[in-house]
């Protein structure tokens, strides 16, 4: 009888193991059954052939983080191996803690969405423009105060409101950082104090840090990230890594994919916010180009038949990231990586994980992975450009090749082989003689070398082909007006 007991109890602890070791084998993401070797080796896959160093991916199943992980290096020169426990520039998404602290303080009626901040906060470097009375923490929230990026962009010695405050999406780092100082003044705390005890405390974002300074008087605080990914341009040469000694609410948090994800879900999964207040997150205040993409209240919002999509990107030097989430399913992912060219795998992260309808949400001649680009820049990376001038004029002559692989190829090497990014955009507008973006990424090459007789003339002709994807006007302006002065 002895002996039956314990072989039963045997079989328990043996059907358990099992269970345990399959829960760790699978995750469940958009109705599918997916194995986590096969996924791990699919990524490792893609970021070796795009050459990206490193990726932290968090993946959302209905409101819940079902599978989180980290692959490749922190750094190419060290070749030292990231892990779930490495944390990456958030870049932009950092933002999202503001906005979790302004949804929160608006909920407990300690901050008006509509009054001017300036009533809470005067702000000295814009008392030159009387607009900036206008401005609000709804306004900033959404992109919509019409401040300028970053001082340093425009006028460095003057910070300018560019839109009438309410009437346009101009893109904020400033405004983040003003509304951030005005809620310090609301609370009487600093920065690092209010988000460490709105947020990173009752959350446990145990791999979450505003800076590389330790503040041992703030609760919560871990002291400074020893274990970080260093960023790196398109060909995986690495950038000095940027250590901001104090916090900076539009960018400067270091942190894991997955801790990220926990605040994100903090957001709206409505245990934390209300559904009124997590309701004004998806209130249009401005839209773009169409109809079906606007911004809301912190994040961009994709509007398709049958689906809602929030989303937001990061993007710092050497370092790129993304969250993309269905407000209908529950689904989504985010992911940081230490790469210019993180950005690219999202639709194939999309495509692996949540399965989300991006529809036409990836605009522009940069194509995501996989893509011949992409193929001709491992050629290089791995053999020489030589190799590459080959397999491009192969493609051609079999009609592999188009417009977009070429601009896209004369882009990535303009500020790192000014030649080689002639050459490539030399062929592409013999090639296609209608490309307004290959005229204009000529312009740029040479307004780098310092033609700027010739840099003026490819600007004219991508305008004359009606390029639109940025703005050229300035640089042609630029070049009237210096021989206006002559």
């Amino acid at each position: 009888m002895k002996i039956l007991i314990l072989g039963i109890l045997s079989l328990l602890c043996l059907t358990t193991l099992d269970l345990y070791g399959q829960s760790n084998k699978y995750f469940t993401s958009a109705g599918r059954k997916i194995d986590v070797n096969s996924f791990d080796a699919d990524i490792r896959k893609m970021i070796e052939e795009m050459g990206v160093p490193a990726v932290s991916l968090a993946v959302i199943n209905n409101n819940e983080i079902v599978y989180s992980n980290t692959y490749g290096v922190k750094s190419t020169s060290k070749n030292n191996k990231a892990n779930k426990n490495t944390v990456f520039e958030s870049c932009s998404l950092g933002k999202s803690f503001l906005v979790f602290v302004v949804l929160k303080m608006a909920e407990e009626g300690k901050l008006d969405l509509d009054k001017p901040v300036f009533e809470y906060l005067p702000n000295q470097k814009l008392e030159h423009d009387p607009r900036y009375k206008l401005i609000t923490p709804r306004m900033i929230i959404s992109h919509t105060s019409g401040l300028e990026n970053w001082q340093r962009y425009n006028d460095e010695n003057k910070l300018e409101i560019l839109k009438t405050p309410g009437e346009a999406f101009t893109y904020s780092g400033e405004g983040i950082n003003y509304l951030a100082a005005a809620i310090e003044a609301i609370l009487g705390r600093s920065y690092a104090e209010y988000v460490n005890d709105m947020i990173i405390g009752p959350l446990d974002l145990d791999r979450t840090f505003l800076n590389f300074k330790s503040h041992a008087i703030i609760p919560f605080s871990k002291g400074t990230p020893s274990n970080f990914a260093t960023g790196h341009n398109s060909f995986a040469e690495e950038f000095t890594k940027f250590r901001n000694s104090e916090p900076i609410a539009a960018g400067g948090i270091n942190q894991t994919a997955e801790d990220y994800a926990k605040l994100f879900l903090a957001t709206f999964d409505g245990d934390f916010l209300s559904e009124d207040i997590r309701q004004e997150i998806l209130k249009p205040a401005i839209y773009f180009d169409d109809s079906t993409r606007y911004m809301g209240h912190g994040y961009a919002v994709l509007l398709y038949e049958n689906d809602t999509i929030i989303s937001f990107s990061g993007n710092n030097r050497g370092y790129k990231g993304e969250i993309l989430y269905s407000t209908i399913s529950k689904n989504g992912f985010v992911f940081f990586s230490n790469s210019d060219r993180g950005k690219l795998m999202t639709s194939q992260l999309n495509s692996m994980s949540a399965r989300l309808p991006l529809g036409s949400y990836f605009k522009g001649y940069f194509k995501q992975y996989p893509s011949k680009a992409i193929q001709l820049l491992q050629v290089y990376r791995e053999k020489s450009s030589e190799s590459m001038f080959k397999h491009i004029a192969k493609m051609h002559e079999s009609g592999k090749i188009d417009e977009d692989t070429m601009n896209e190829l004369g882009d990535v090497f303009l500020y790192h082989d000014l030649t080689i990014s002639k050459n490539i955009l030399e062929m592409s507008i013999k090639w296609y003689p209608n490309s307004a973006t290959a005229y204009c990424l000529m312009g740029h090459a040479y307004k780098q070398s310092d033609d700027t007789s010739r840099s003026y003339k490819y600007f004219l002709k991508a305008k004359a082909l009606g390029f639109d994807l940025w703005n050229i006007d300035r640089y042609i302006q630029e070049y009237e007006n210096s021989q206006a002065s002559r």
